[in-house]
């Protein structure tokens, strides 16, 4: 892994060497993190506001009149989870401000495997006249020709042009999802009574499920409370797989039954029904204009240079870019255009929309179609906390305030969950005017952990510790099933171990043979009771649930990543980093605490703040 010698001191890119001096430029990120990460804000709002021959890059991407496709780009969105190269620009900017103030006149680059790291720092130092002693590996290590599989396809995928990609995936992608139009024709509800709710399909209840019946723990009871209102839901989903969905036959399946079963008071359907041919062609008209605009902007690369911070983020950040106006990415999101645009045109006017809002570009496109024909007011839900590094949450306070035509999409108000997501929200400048508080419809249940007690364990019985795996495959949730594995003798002596893996990356026995565990699918707060202590990767939310219930709770975050967990500055909340501090931290188990979730959510079984806004017209 990187480092860097500077003077006398040596800062780490990833994990800190045992050595004297040695310092991590993760740990300076987190020790400055309003100033870097407000760095980084704003200079993604530039990059969207740069001129490249007499237009802003936001007007290049101006695809239907009033709306610029750059804020679906993963430049725009910011997500550490689709884009781990965001790191690694964070901590340019803490090098590139260590730098400044040493004023050294050489340093020493050690281990620069990563050429995309290995150039951004070069362009520092040359923008700061500092020479650079790069040390490579030992050469006299023998090289091996052996390649793995996985390895090869995973290099020969990285070698096939974007725009390929791009045509592969529309094809791969549109022959998959083409089945979802089957779902049976529904006629949508409107009039003052209807409500429209864009969710994901994903987080069913199991039990009601199987019933025909309709409940999405990410939504709680708050479509009852709808229709104790007098209110018929109109549901669009995002179709996912997950356990209980493990093919399109059964979704399917599940939607017409829920439309059955619907007693005219909830209807649902899936955005990929609108998929047709004049959809698919004008999808593939504006992807191939996209991709000429590209390919006229080769001039961006230079914006990609912050010249009062003397960074370039383009060699960490080009990959980006191009999947983003050329490749799968591009396709996935003209795709959702054209097929949200279809969605709105064709829903009878909606005076009230709600979504959940986790910052992802496809909202930016809802937001401005949902507007476009003329519906409602709309809701952005933020159903869980409000984690610090997860930028899609985040943005310059010019891209916040701004107005005009081609500005980012807005909803009309931010349905907060609690103290916690408001003050967050309002360190980062968003308007205070624009939120909604109202109760976390998905920790409801969380009020009845106040009654848990500490389980007393006979000599012979064995702890019971619950892994959370994290959401999107990352080396984070890999490394710490890999150290689990590692240790498995020492900690199965005294554990029995259950893991919940998140949906959206399913953990099999057979991928770690020597790691005996048992797999539960049930919603957290039917389980947690069951346990003494748990440990998941960094990038899980589900930390905070475990958190709630008063257990203790131990978060695994690798050296040199940022701390993703909604846990991230509460006190008693124990990190580790390695096999070693794991086993350190599990010998020593501490007693299940009450906690006070107040701090976090408002919590309200009748649901007053929920039941204030609708009865108010929001």
């Amino acid at each position: 892994m990187t480092r860097i010698k500077i003077s006398n001191n040596m800062w780490c890119w990833g994990s800190l060497n045992d050595c004297d001096n040695c310092y991590s430029l993760s740990q300076y990120v987190e020790s400055n993190e309003y100033s870097i990460r407000k760095k980084y804000l704003k200079f993604i709002h530039e990059i969207g506001q740069k001129s490249i021959d007499g237009s802003r890059v936001v007007e290049h991407l101006e695809i239907t009149k009033g709306f610029s496709f750059w804020w679906m780009t993963t430049l725009a969105e910011k997500s550490l989870f689709k884009s781990p190269a965001i790191q690694d620009c964070l901590k340019l900017f803490a090098l590139a401000e260590i730098l400044e103030k040493e004023a050294p006149s050489a340093i020493d680059l050690y281990d620069g495997s990563n050429k995309h790291i290995n150039e951004s720092i070069l362009i520092i130092c040359r923008n700061l006249s500092i020479k650079v002693a790069i040390h490579s590996q030992n050469s006299t290590t023998r090289k091996t020709f052996y390649v793995s599989r996985v390895k090869f396809r995973t290099w020969l995928i990285h070698k096939i042009p974007h725009i390929i990609k791009g045509l592969l995936w529309a094809v791969l992608h549109i022959f998959s999802r083409w089945p979802l139009r089957s779902v049976s024709k529904i006629s949508w509800f409107s009039g003052n009574k209807a409500v429209f709710f864009f969710s994901y399909f994903f987080h069913l209840d199991s039990d009601c499920a199987s019933k025909g019946r309709f409940y999405s723990h990410q939504w709680g009871v708050l479509p009852r409370l709808f229709r104790e209102l007098g209110y018929q839901s109109n549901w669009l989903h995002h179709f996912l797989f997950s356990e209980h969905v493990s093919n399109m036959g059964i979704g399917i399946d599940l939607i017409n039954r829920f439309n059955v079963n619907s007693n005219q008071i909830f209807l649902h359907n899936f955005l990929d029904s609108y998929l047709s041919i004049s959809v698919v062609a004008r999808a593939t008209v504006t992807w191939m204009r996209l991709v000429g605009v590209s390919l006229r902007l080769y001039k961006i690369k230079s914006f990609f240079l912050d010249k009062k911070s003397v960074v370039s983020l383009w060699p960490l950040l080009k990959d980006d870019w191009y999947k983003s106006t050329r490749g799968v990415v591009a396709f996935q999101n003209v795709l959702w255009v054209e097929l949200l645009n279809q969605a709105m045109s064709e829903m009878p006017k909606q005076n009230i929309g709600l979504y959940l809002s986790e910052g992802q570009g496809w909202e930016r496109a809802f937001i401005y179609f949902w507007k476009k024909h003329n519906h409602g007011k709309l809701i952005a839900v933020v159903h869980s906390a409000v984690r610090f590094w997860d930028l899609r949450y985040f943005n310059d306070i010019r891209t916040i305030l701004e107005e005009d035509c081609l500005a980012m999409p807005k909803p009309n108000k931010i349905a907060i969950n609690g103290p916690d997501a408001q003050q967050t929200l309002i360190k980062a400048n968003h308007p205070v005017d624009n939120f909604l508080k109202v109760e976390a419809v998905r920790y409801l249940n969380f009020e009845n952990f106040s009654k848990f007690n500490n389980i007393k364990h006979s000599a012979n019985t064995r702890y019971r510790l619950l892994v959370l795996g994290g959401g999107i495959p990352s080396n984070s949730t890999q490394e710490m099933m890999n150290v689990l594995e590692s240790e498995s003798k020492i900690i199965l002596e005294n554990f029995s171990i259950v893991l919940k893996a998140h949906p959206d990356y399913l953990i099999t026995q057979e991928n770690y043979y020597n790691l005996k565990f048992e797999l539960t699918t049930n919603p957290l707060y039917e389980v947690l009771h069951k346990f003494d202590i748990v440990i998941g990767s960094h990038q899980s939310a589900a930390h905070l649930d475990a958190y709630l219930a008063g257990l203790p709770v131990i978060i695994y975050l690798p050296d040199g990543d940022l701390n993703l967990s909604p846990l991230r500055e509460v006190c008693g909340v124990r990190v580790v980093h390695n096999g070693e501090t794991l086993v350190k931290e599990l010998e020593v188990l501490h007693s299940n605490k009450k906690r006070d979730y107040s701090q976090f959510f408002w919590l309200d079984k009748n649901l007053s703040k929920w039941r204030k806004a609708i009865k108010s017209g929001f």
